[in-house]
């Protein structure tokens, strides 16, 4: 099949063999970008809590599959807790804005498929940055005083308790919801083929759902398998967070969306991308391994 179609698509006809190729491509790329994304994202939001803890001499250690901070007596202060349990979340939310900067400056109308990346990026930022906020808030909302993570944590400290806590908590999963209806347009324009979109709100469900439901299932899966055994309380209800996102983006397979089918690119291809699957699988590396023992700092 030739990589450079005509953009009149409605004039070509196509097999359905040919279209399910198109669409598995899409699920295989996009697989690859959400896991590659939530890595980078972890990175992010880890790094930026190392460097703010920093200047309170804060230790601890790093790992794969967590940031344990061990604050002294003399760390117990109201501005440290707040800066560095805040960082990481402030992070991520600064990162979620430059990946959507840089997705409409300089990627949407090329034929890229690492876009994807910055689109799963924007959304696991969103995530790591509203469901800080939401799982520290919930924590504290319960009582649960041996688990001391989230930006939630920080606003207790902060004197954003009781009801102030849960209206902002309450917001932010609303905020959390509207960013994944922002993101239903990005998943649209970052189609490997206006074929799949052209066939009408049936078209639209089977490309959401090879898109973005089935990758963020799976995905969610593998990324549990890497972390055993030490997934969380925080972790069991992080990934359920972004299926607030997820599914609100793909609640709008209905809405008629030929303003962002006319910015789809007119390409076909249905060989997976091995440069995006060697990027997922290089960070996986590093990420599992290298961070498997405890990382002091």
């Amino acid at each position: 099949m030739s990589n450079s179609v005509d953009p009149n698509y409605d004039d070509i006809e196509i097999t359905d063999q040919e279209l399910n190729k198109i669409n598995l491509t899409q699920f295989v790329n996009n697989l690859f970008a959400f896991i590659a994304a939530y890595i980078l994202a972890n990175l992010f939001y880890q790094i930026g809590t190392i460097l703010a803890a920093g200047p309170f001499s804060m230790n601890g250690n790093w790992t794969y599959f967590d940031l344990d901070l061990y604050p002294s007596d003399g760390h117990w202060r109201k501005k440290a807790i707040v800066v560095v349990y805040s960082a990481g979340a402030l992070t991520c939310a600064s990162v979620a804005i430059v990946s959507i900067f840089i997705y409409f400056n300089f990627l949407m109308q090329r034929a890229n498929v690492f876009k994807t990346i910055v689109v799963w990026l924007f959304l696991h930022c969103i995530n790591a940055s509203f469901g800080s906020v939401i799982i520290g808030s919930l924590f504290n909302i319960m009582n649960i005083t041996n688990v001391y993570k989230g930006a939630g944590h920080a606003l207790a400290w902060g004197n954003i308790r009781g009801v102030s806590q849960f209206v902002v908590m309450c917001f932010s999963v609303l905020l959390l919801a509207a960013c994944g209806f922002f993101s239903y347009s990005l998943f649209i324009q970052s189609a490997l083929s206006k074929r799949q979109l052209s066939g009408g709100t049936g078209a639209r469900l089977k490309y959401i759902t090879f898109a973005i439901l089935l990758p963020y299932v799976i995905g969610t899966l593998f990324l549990f398998a890497m972390r055993m055994p030490h997934n969380e309380p925080y972790d069991f209800i992080s990934f359920p967070l972004l299926g607030t996102a997820v599914l609100a983006a793909c609640s709008l397979y209905g809405f008629n969306s030929s303003m962002f089918i006319a910015k789809a690119l007119p390409r076909d291809q249905n060989v997976p991308s091995f440069a995006l699957a060697g990027f997922a699988i290089l960070l996986v590396l590093i990420f599992r391994i290298g961070l498997s023992f405890a990382i002091p700092f």
